[in-house]
């Protein structure tokens, strides 16, 4: 019983590890309004709808953050870029649908 025990808890111990090393972030290069996802007044509303997006292609975002990463382009059009990376953690056999969308590996 014992060692029944100690299997169980070293599994429950492991297994979130093994997962960890299954997962990669992508950067995305936030654009003023062309993002597939659209437009959206928070962060977490925009956390939100990638995360939705996403789901409707059968991809779970495990984490998902904003870094800033230059600056914004002088420019009006949608397509210009904003200065910010939107980083979204994904199990690595669904990166290439992220990859598909714009996504960069790190």
């Amino acid at each position: 019983m014992k060692k029944l025990l100690l299997f169980a808890l070293l599994t429950l111990l492991i297994l979130p590890a093994c997962e960890k090393r299954n997962l990669v972030w992508l950067d995305y290069p936030q654009t003023q309004c062309a993002d597939p996802w659209g437009e959206h007044e928070s962060d977490q509303q925009l956390f939100l709808a990638i995360e939705n997006f996403f789901f409707d292609l059968g991809v779970t975002i495990r984490d998902i953050k904003i870094e800033k990463v230059g600056s914004a382009q002088d420019c009006l059009a949608c397509a210009c870029l904003t200065g910010n990376a939107i980083r979204a953690q994904v199990h690595k056999d669904e990166q290439d649908v992220l990859l598909q969308y714009g996504f960069v590996k790190e």
